[in-house]
């Protein structure tokens, strides 16, 4: 909304204000872990939220086609997602072999209709989650 730069996160904030005017051609946006939908497949990193995403599978991304796209490359059966410094973790690792059916299954438990929208414009607001609670 027009109050999102006093409602966003203060870390994320510090980075838009020190990196607003550093963009370069080859990073011109940055992609947020913006929280992680507990299941078994990814235990001990449910508690991860708004942390800048530098690499997956040793691909940079600056943006969710770059994040698709480094997901169809696993590197010796894992996918590595590298965070930007941060106090809490410099790296997720997931077994790529279980991937797909982890996610579906993730994506059936939460009520998800599809891993990522990577084109297009977003789906219209479905209004409130529950009745009568806005």
């Amino acid at each position: 909304g027009d109050e999102w730069q006093t409602n966003a996160p203060s870390r994320l904030m510090t980075m838009y204000t020190l990196e607003q005017d550093a963009q370069r051609p080859d990073r011109r946006r940055v992609v947020i872990l913006s929280g992680v939908l507990p299941a078994g497949y990814n235990i001990g990193y449910q508690d991860l939220a708004e942390l800048p995403v530098t690499s997956i599978n040793g691909r940079p991304v600056d943006s969710l086609a770059d994040v698709d796209e480094a997901f169809s490359h696993p590197e010796k059966g894992f996918h590595t997602i590298v965070l930007a410094p941060n106090p809490e973790r410099s790296e997720i690792v997931l077994d790529a072999a279980t991937f797909e059916a982890e996610t579906a299954a993730i994506l059936e438990t939460y009520g998800l209709p599809e891993r990522a929208r990577v084109t297009g414009a977003p789906p219209p607001d479905p209004g409130p989650l529950c009745p009568g609670l806005y």
